[in-house]
């Protein structure tokens, strides 16, 4: 996504077609493609604010084209399932921006005071941090700032040099290698920088073999609708080494969340994403954290820090700390 701000002209491809284009310089001047059989792609963004559905009306105008909003008939095809209060209530809690502290009962994962050096550089610096159930979390912050380091010490894969970390309501100090692993296998799914799949299983084994990790029956229909929730359906058969990189980030991250795991923690998870695989991943955490979940992501994405419910920067300095080089606050 970077890259698309230092060319001269950016052309996007959707689902095989090419679907926008313009120049980075001119942003909000994006142009729509129309190929030669008249398909055009709509932004989600745009179809959310016009309020336009599955089915719409095209009138001519003055010499332009306007889209309207068309209910269908009864009888249609293009039926809108209804969408029940709780969903639309689950749906607005993981947009709260608040920087209060979530209730004890909720916290899955805390640490207080973490300090990390590598030799003479000290990348964290007194972090304190609780990350709760039923919420998305994004740790943000410039390359170099912490994110992963942070990551790896709350899941008990690094220590801090000062501080302590909590997870599921177990101390990990004194926790040999063995007693950290059983902690993360039964409450904990994560995807770090590289990803991990058995390149030689299908994608939909790959899901039925996390399960079996974490003594969990085996589900392939479930399995099969969490590869769906991802755009992956009609990959569920394919072995992990026959796919792109995205496709592989995409079924690590669907296998973390197999049997909605207490914590889940992703380390830039849209990375190697095009953006309508990006805004499927973020609609998929968004509902996992929605159900219960505690999700802690590091990330740049611009539209992954928008979508957080809670957002930590490891950059920004307080009012109160203006002369540290490092500091880190809950922001909104």
């Amino acid at each position: 996504r970077r890259a698309c701000r230092i060319g001269d002209r950016v052309v996007r491809i959707r689902d095989g077609r090419a679907s926008e284009t313009g120049r980075p310089d001119e942003p909000g001047e994006e142009m729509l493609v129309v190929d030669r059989r008249g398909w055009v792609r709509l932004p989600a963004e745009a179809r959310r604010d016009a309020g336009l559905g599955e089915v719409v009306r095209l009138d001519v105008v003055d010499g332009g084209a306007v889209l309207r909003d068309a209910a269908p008939d009864p009888d249609s095809l293009f039926r809108r399932p209804p969408v029940s209060p709780a969903s639309d209530r689950a749906a607005a809690a993981t947009v709260d921006h608040s920087p209060r502290t979530p209730p004890e009962q909720l916290i899955v994962a805390r640490g207080n005071g973490v300090v990390r050096r590598f030799g003479e550089r000290e990348v964290l610096r007194g972090v304190d941090v609780a990350f709760a159930r039923g919420t998305l979390h994004v740790v943000h912050g410039r390359s170099g700032s912490g994110k992963s380091t942070l990551l790896r010490i709350l899941v008990g894969l690094d220590d801090p040099d000062v501080g302590s970390v909590e997870l599921i309501g177990t101390h990990l100090a004194g926790l040999d290698r063995e007693h950290r692993a059983r902690l993360r296998r039964d409450a904990v799914g994560m995807v770090l920088q590289e990803i991990h799949l058995d390149e030689t299983a299908t994608l939909l084994d790959n899901l039925d073999l996390a399960r079996a990790v974490r003594h969990l029956p085996a589900d392939r229909d479930a399995d099969r609708r969490l590869l769906d929730r991802f755009g992956l359906a009609e990959l569920a058969d394919r072995q992990a080494r026959h796919c792109s990189g995205g496709e592989r980030q995409r079924a690590a991250i669907a296998r973390a969340i197999v049997g909605s795991p207490s914590l889940v923690v992703l380390d830039e998870p849209t990375s190697q994403l095009d953006d309508a695989s990006a805004e499927r991943t973020i609609d998929a955490l968004r509902a996992v954290a929605a159900a219960g979940t505690a999700v802690v992501v590091a990330s740049h994405d611009p539209a992954l820090v928008d979508a957080a419910g809670r957002r930590l920067d490891l950059d920004r300095p307080s009012s109160a700390d203006r002369d540290s080089p490092r500091c880190t606050r809950w922001c909104s």
